[in-house]
């Protein structure tokens, strides 16, 4: 199977977060293409939990995650990407909860909503339940680890975003000026 290119994934992204509403949950596409990023790079393959349960596909979902969100064909990224960005709603309404008691500036509400989504993605139930919005440090290596690798996921959407307009808008206007010059 072949991987698709960064302007189809941003494409990809942005579908699959608007289709979810991730907006209402203060969530973009930028977080749909980071959290992708953190799981497989883009590029779906099967990998195994410490749990022992396989986690399958470009999404990394465990197979019974997988049936609860309707995804037939993990290694499909339409099918994949739409369904994570479903996951991470879930993720980031339950984030919600656990920091709803905590005072913070609208941007660290944002960033700890953002890593209890990349904690609700990455643990179990009883793992994540352990979270209280302010204990990240004491959470498992790879679960910290996921939170920075989604953060650097969604950081190189934003700059393959502007790239992309910066090309695009270089690309409208050598069309305009060959037409112009006809």
């Amino acid at each position: 199977m072949r991987t698709l290119d960064e302007a189809s994934r941003l494409l990809l992204a942005r579908s699959a977060a608007e289709k979810a509403g991730l907006a209402s949950v203060g969530l973009s596409y930028h977080d749909v293409y980071g959290v992708i990023e953190a799981e497989t790079s883009w590029v779906p393959r099967d990998g195994m939990g410490k749990n022992g349960v396989p986690s399958l596909g470009l999404a990394q979902f465990e197979p019974a995650t997988a049936k609860g969100l309707g995804l037939e064909d993990p290694n499909d990224p339409v099918q994949a990407v739409h369904a994570a960005a479903v996951y991470m709603k879930h993720g980031a309404e339950w984030a919600a909860g656990k920091i709803a008691h905590l005072k913070l500036s609208p941007a660290e509400r944002a960033a700890k909503l953002r890593e209890g989504v990349s904690i609700y993605y990455n643990l179990s139930v009883r793992g994540r339940n352990k979270w209280d919005g302010v204990n990240t440090a004491a959470l498992p290596i790879e679960t910290q680890r996921h939170i920075s690798n989604v953060r650097s996921g969604v950081q190189e959407a934003v700059q393959l975003a502007g790239r992309i307009a910066a090309w695009r808008a270089l690309a409208g206007r050598a069309a305009i000026m060959a037409a112009w010059q006809r």
